[in-house]
């Protein structure tokens, strides 16, 4: 089964979160810190400048990179309703990726975790897949995968 959802279907499931939580400051100041643009790759600034031993060689390809250093467990800053915070956080991404106009495309994954749910993101390479999208009943875990355009 590959399920879908449009912008639409995904404002109503968005506004439903929206009207009984609001995003944890410690997850909006993450955002708020904006993307940077290193060696072809869009990082949160926040998280990049955490990551100073990590290196793009470490890596095989950049998507690799992005998503290793793009990859926020939300349980680390919140702790209740850690879903609701997932969502509210890669909302807040989403509008911030809106604004780049960078004309790329940002792939947004947002994965259920042992304590609680990941995000990660890239920006869209081909032939360089983080999850391949037909093979998501495959996970044992949640996961929602996001195409974002800027």
């Amino acid at each position: 089964m590959n399920n879908v959802l449009n912008n639409k279907m995904y404002a109503i499931f968005l506004n439903k979160i929206v009207l009984k939580h609001k995003i944890n400051s410690a997850l909006r100041a993450i955002v708020e810190s904006g993307f940077i643009l290193h060696n072809g790759c869009y990082f949160l600034k926040s998280l990049y400048n955490k990551q100073t031993h990590i290196k793009e060689s470490d890596f095989i390809d950049l998507t690799g990179f992005e998503c290793f250093i793009n990859s926020i467990h939300i349980d680390d800053y919140a702790e209740i309703d850690l879903f609701e915070q997932a969502i509210l956080f890669a909302d807040e991404l989403i509008k911030l990726w809106k604004n780049q106009k960078s004309g790329l495309v940002l792939k947004l994954i947002l994965s259920e975790t042992d304590f609680g749910f990941n995000v990660k993101f890239h920006t869209f390479r081909k032939g360089q897949d983080w999850i391949v999208e037909d093979e998501l009943e495959k996970f044992e875990e949640a996961i929602i995968v996001m195409s974002i355009y800027s």
